[in-house]
């Protein structure tokens, strides 16, 4: 059985994940423009994790939701048809960086899909507005990474 908390736990470890990727990101690429979007998008994270960890926090002074009462079985079983950026990425098999900026995609990609399984196990209508508020972050991130993309698609053409 997954308590709040732990879901809470899972959502900071992908940001936390997501940060390191970035930053490590920027000591990858020579590019400017690139450096700054990646410190931007790491920053975002780190915000991000911060807002999760309040949210965390914020349950433990009360008592957890419908959360707190579910069947580990029900979650486990939205969770486990993904496999979410937890694991340690292979930079050395980062070629160039139109390789980052999917892997980074992929990234916000998991964050979304991973906040829309939350949404269903939290009760609260201000963590339901803070969580998809992040969601739709997440998603103006895949638009920009995406705009990046086309433009390192561009150049290589």
């Amino acid at each position: 059985m997954f308590s709040v908390s732990e879901i809470v736990d899972v959502a900071i470890q992908l940001e936390r994940n997501g940060e390191r990727f970035y930053r490590r990101g920027i000591e990858m690429v020579s590019d400017d423009s690139m450096r700054q979007l990646l410190r931007w998008l790491a920053d975002e994270e780190v915000r991000h994790r911060e807002q999760f960890a309040a949210i965390k926090a914020g349950f433990l002074r009360r008592e957890e939701s419908r959360a707190e009462r579910v069947g580990g079985s029900i979650l486990q079983s939205a969770v486990s048809d993904h496999a979410f950026s937890l694991d340690e990425v292979d930079y050395s098999s980062i070629v160039d960086e139109a390789m980052l900026v999917d892997i980074a995609i992929g990234f916000e990609k998991d964050g979304i899909t991973f906040y829309e399984i939350m949404q269903g196990f939290i009760d609260e209508p201000e963590t339901l507005a803070l969580i998809r508020e992040i969601s739709d972050e997440e998603r103006k991130h895949i638009e920009v990474l995406t705009e990046r993309k086309d433009v390192l698609e561009s150049r290589a053409v």
